[in-house]
């Protein structure tokens, strides 16, 4: 077997869990994410699993502590709290988890409750509780996968789809996060199965076991890792969501972002309420809070989507004018769980 290096985020996010006690306005600390500890006269405690980046969670929690709330977070990669939330089961020790796409919390369905927001008939259609979906995963932003290019450090090679990856110019200058950790990582394999299977997502298995060579046994530890090192031009090219591509295009000239000409997926980022919680009425606040007219209009700030109808946003290109691959349902529900276990024998084979 080859020998695989994993590259693991500056900072520890990604091996381990980073908690971060947000004080509560009159300056008393969180107890430092172990949950459900209200302070002494107060109830409006929050504890909050996230997978979201530093410079979209901040923000929102800041904002939300202005209600009065104390909120102690615990950042992580999604796979990493989703073990965690399965091994805490009937005596969790938060209230939401936020963030995450659906195969990656898949195995922790039954440690969320069902909770259906106060707006939740202003969302986009698709996207609303009677469209189907399931109700203890509600939507809260749209997920595009994209491609970030440097393209000063492409060696002359042409970047513009999943094809194109294979180019002999490109190996090892892909950054690509450990999809064991990173539900966006595990959406982006699903992604590439799609649209090189054209609809038949087990022949996309041909280009996936490709494209793993090109990695050249190279792996990052955390999907933040991702865009930092192509923005840092230690890689070439970058497979991530287009919140982060658009955010360093529009701030590096050299930076590129590329929608797969093949095709990308459109996916709903999940904000979950974790059954059992010591703090439910205020995790379905915070909820609430998230996908309000609000907060919504603010997203696009930090590189967001909306998944509302009635928000305007002007940076984004419109989905009609990319190609995008829907989601072969039946394939999924046979064979998504086997995935990242699939991917991972091509990487080490």
């Amino acid at each position: 077997m080859k020998r695989r290096t994993f590259l693991m985020m500056a900072g520890g996010v990604a091996g381990g869990l980073v908690v971060a006690g947000c004080s509560s306005d009159n300056g008393t600390p969180a107890t430092g994410g172990t949950g459900g500890g209200a302070p002494a006269g107060g109830s409006k405690v929050l504890s909050l699993y996230t997978s979201s980046p530093k410079d979209q969670y901040e923000p929102a929690v800041a904002a939300f502590k202005k209600s009065g709330y104390e909120v102690e977070v615990v950042s992580a990669g999604t796979g990493e709290l989703i073990k965690r939330i399965q091994a805490e089961g009937a005596n969790p020790l938060a209230d939401v988890q936020w963030g995450g796409l659906g195969q990656s919390v898949a195995p922790a369905l039954a440690s969320f409750a069902e909770f259906v927001p106060a707006d939740d008939a202003s969302f986009l259609p698709d996207y609303q509780s009677k469209a189907g979906g399931d109700k203890r995963l509600v939507p809260f932003s749209i997920m595009l996968n994209s491609i970030m290019v440097n393209t000063k450090q492409t060696g002359g090679a042409t970047v513009d789809g999943w094809a194109s990856l294979l180019d002999p110019a490109l190996k090892g200058k892909i950054a690509f996060a450990d999809p064991a950790k990173s539900s966006s990582s595990l959406s982006q394999i699903v992604n590439m199965l799609h649209a090189m299977g054209n609809g038949n997502p087990e022949d996309g298995w041909a280009y996936v076991e490709k494209f793993a060579k090109q990695l050249d046994n190279k792996m990052q530890g955390s999907s933040s890792n991702v865009f930092n090192m192509v923005s840092t031009g230690e890689y070439a090219v970058g497979i991530t969501n287009e919140t982060n591509a658009v955010k360093y295009a529009a701030v590096q000239p050299e930076i590129k972002t590329v929608y797969p000409q093949e095709g990308t997926m459109v996916l709903a980022d999940y904000v979950m309420l974790i059954k059992n919680g010591k703090n439910t009425d205020n995790g379905k606040a915070f909820i609430n809070f998230l996908t309000g007219k609000d907060y919504q209009s603010k997203m696009e700030e930090y590189g967001l989507r909306t998944v509302r109808a009635d928000v305007t946003q002007k940076n984004f290109p419109a989905l009609d004018t990319l190609k995008v691959v829907a989601e072969n349902k039946a394939w999924m529900d046979a064979n998504g769980s086997k995935v990242k276990d699939r991917f991972m024998d091509l990487f080490t084979k």
